[in-house]
């Protein structure tokens, strides 16, 4: 699984092992392990990434935020639009995000 993880990073034009590629490593990892995670991101998603990466959860979040809204902006653009089907204007949040990365993740998976 963290194989798959990090050619879809890498496909997004996030570098894994940057402080953001890490949060977001670590992230889809949990979320994959327990998709319940996705309910509650804050309150359980966040700190549970920060306690795996020593970081705040405050500080997961930034970074969660900043890299998906870089690879939004990125070239990776366009490969969201045709991963997810999604709106060429509006930006889904972070959690949507999360939330498609995962479905991505699974599907690739299971094919």
């Amino acid at each position: 699984m963290q194989e798959q993880i990090t050619m879809l990073l890498l496909e997004l034009g996030i570098k894994p092992r940057s402080r953001q590629g890490l949060y977001l490593s670590t992230a889809l990892r949990l979320i994959c392990e327990e998709p319940e995670r996705l309910q509650l991101i804050t309150k359980w998603l966040y700190p549970d990434v920060a306690r795996q990466c020593s970081a705040t959860p405050c500080a997961v979040e930034r970074g969660l935020r900043a890299a998906l809204r870089n690879a939004w902006r990125r070239a990776a653009h366009g490969t969201m639009l045709e991963m997810f089907s999604l709106d060429r204007e509006a930006r889904p949040s972070a959690g949507l995000m999360l939330s498609f990365l995962y479905e991505y993740l699974s599907a690739q998976q299971q094919a």
